[in-house]
């Protein structure tokens, strides 16, 4: 009959110690206390300012925002009023992009439904036809931009070119 191997013995302590801490585990006397993680600390106005910024940087949302405020609309007209938005001469003079491509559209979509800002219906007969209609949280960063825009028509400088501080 093999006795248990001695934990004190040096050649058996590693696996050993491993295997009686094994065996030992569910008694009370080895679990130790765990402290819950401390309360997250709300965002400062920066970091919330921060996260509004990086979200309007996407390109085409303010676009997308806008074409959709008239009301719903599938997915070929607001590709259409996204690409016809802002045409004029001066907008054309003004901006170094015009022309979204459909999958850029399609990603952006994707996106704005997931931060909640559109929402997207399919029809379940044939022909499918997928809608398109601004969220209330879409509504209210719409609201919120009026004011900004208000500000770069103010001060804005005759051929107006972003300052491109590259990615974040």
């Amino acid at each position: 009959m093999r006795r248990p191997p001695d934990t004190n013995h040096p050649r058996h302590s590693g696996f050993a110690r491993w295997r009686t801490a094994l065996l030992h585990r569910d008694k009370p006397e080895h679990h130790t206390k765990v402290t819950p993680p401390p309360e997250p600390t709300p965002p400062s106005v920066s970091q919330r300012s921060r996260y509004a910024l990086r979200l309007l940087r996407r390109e085409w949302l303010p676009d997308i925002l806008e074409a959709l405020t008239p009301g719903p609309r599938q997915y070929s007209a607001l590709l259409e009023d996204v690409r016809s938005n802002g045409s004029s001469e001066e907008a054309k003079q003004n901006s170094r992009r015009r022309y979204i491509q459909e999958s850029v559209l399609t990603r952006t979509l994707a996106k704005m439904r997931e931060l909640d800002l559109i929402d997207k219906d399919r029809e379940t007969g044939f022909p499918y036809h997928t809608t398109y209609r601004i969220t209330t949280a879409g509504q209210e960063l719409l609201d919120a931009l009026v004011p900004l825009m208000h500000w770069a028509e103010h001060h804005n400088p005759p051929h107006p070119t972003p300052p491109d501080d590259g990615p974040e």
